[in-house]
């Protein structure tokens, strides 16, 4: 689950997750590896704005848009954690 600040200008959206979820490592090993790889980072950061811009208002398409990518930077990430 996450937040968004509403508005015309949403400048951030905050996940909230239960204890124990595996969504946290998933979502740790996704920031952690763009951190690590910024060339990946400036790959992401194009495709979110266009697709944010493409899709103001509808949350569900905006994500799917980001589905390939985010699966494919999932599998890099699992991957880089496990050669750490």
């Amino acid at each position: 689950m996450f937040f968004r600040k509403r508005g015309d200008k949403r400048t951030h959206h905050i996940h909230v997750l239960e204890k124990g979820n595996k969504e946290i490592a998933r979502h740790l090993a996704f920031r952690d590896y763009l951190i690590a790889h910024p060339k990946e980072a400036q790959q992401y950061s194009p495709l979110r704005q266009t697709l944010a811009q493409k899709h103001l208002l509808d949350i569900p398409k905006y994500i799917a848009g980001k589905k390939d990518y985010i699966q494919e930077i999932d599998e890099k990430a699992k991957n880089w954690l496990n050669l750490q």
